[in-house]
């Protein structure tokens, strides 16, 4: 039975020769910021400083701080080499 109270969201970061895609459920109401520590993203890629870092849904520059909703992509950009 599905849980009303969370959503699905993906996460995903790329380097050059490696991608990672997350797919994970958070509660209604989380933030990128949430999604991507819960993804667990941050603990397999030791370059990637979420405070620094741009972050997006789907290609549109977002906030850390921006909520959101069932079916994001959460993609973190790195600079480009």
């Amino acid at each position: 039975m599905n849980d009303p109270s969370l959503i699905r969201i993906e996460v995903v970061y790329a380097l050059r020769d490696q991608q990672q895609i997350k797919e994970i459920q958070v509660c209604r109401g989380a933030t990128i910021e949430d999604g991507i520590r819960i993804s667990g993203i941050l603990d397999e890629f030791d370059g990637i400083d979420i405070e620094t870092s741009k972050v997006g849904v789907y290609g549109s520059l977002r906030k850390l701080s921006d909520p959101v909703v069932e079916g994001d992509r959460i993609e973190i950009y790195r600079p480009v080499e």
